[in-house]
């Protein structure tokens, strides 16, 4: 039986389910659960725009502002640029529970394939998710904290799935370049179990295959 990997990566765009899945993967492999948001915080934590600009790309005063200033491209390009700026962090994180710290899912948009696919450290796998734009809009909806007080709601909204659904898209043909796995998430129930067959991990919690 091969051992599990010490390591397991789950990106995909905001909204897709990607917290709800590892904390549920993580519960079942007694893992630790670290997101990448949480990185990105404590690295502008010690750092400035001055200094790191990139880091801060989409960081604004008020995020409300910020979606109805930017159309969707410059919304996904910024991201893109603090994500690759947060790389060194995350791949010492990586680095670190591979070896020796304890074993982790490690979760957020800031996973991009081409960096995780320049890894070169054992006992690391990886996997990416998207889900229907549907359900992520009606949670937006529905969260009146995220958008209340914005000069056009709707604008607001449209803009940041406009983001999802463009950051996935271009998932899809990175993880593709790269021959990286890309999962279509069905629905809540299921989640765990795809994403869990796509790393390899058979529903007992051990591996199922080398990868």
């Amino acid at each position: 039986m091969t051992p599990l990997p010490r390591v397991i990566l789950i990106g995909g765009a905001p909204g897709t389910g990607k917290s709800t899945v590892s904390r549920a993967l993580g519960r079942k492999l007694a893992y630790d659960v670290i997101s990448t948001d949480d990185l990105g915080r404590a690295a502008r934590s010690v750092a400035s725009p001055e200094l790191v600009p990139d880091l801060f790309a989409f960081v604004a005063a008020d995020h409300r502002q910020y979606y109805q200033d930017h159309l969707v491209p410059e919304l996904l390009e910024h991201a893109l640029r603090a994500h690759i700026a947060l790389w060194p962090a995350i791949r010492q994180i990586i680095e670190v529970h591979a070896a020796c710290a304890s074993p982790a899912v490690l979760e957020g948009w800031a996973l991009l394939p081409e960096q995780v696919a320049t890894l070169n450290v054992p006992n690391v796998s990886s996997v990416w998710i998207r889900a229907p734009a549907d359900p992520i809009t009606s949670s937006l909806t529905s969260d009146s904290e995220f958008y209340r007080g914005a000069r056009d709601e709707q604008l607001m909204i449209d803009r940041f799935v406009g983001r999802t659904v463009a950051f996935t898209d271009w998932l899809r043909e990175e993880t593709a370049r790269m021959s990286q796995p890309f999962v279509q998430l069905q629905d809540e129930r299921s989640s765990v179990g795809e994403v869990a067959r796509a790393l390899g991990i058979s529903e007992h919690g051990s591996s199922t295959s080398s990868r």
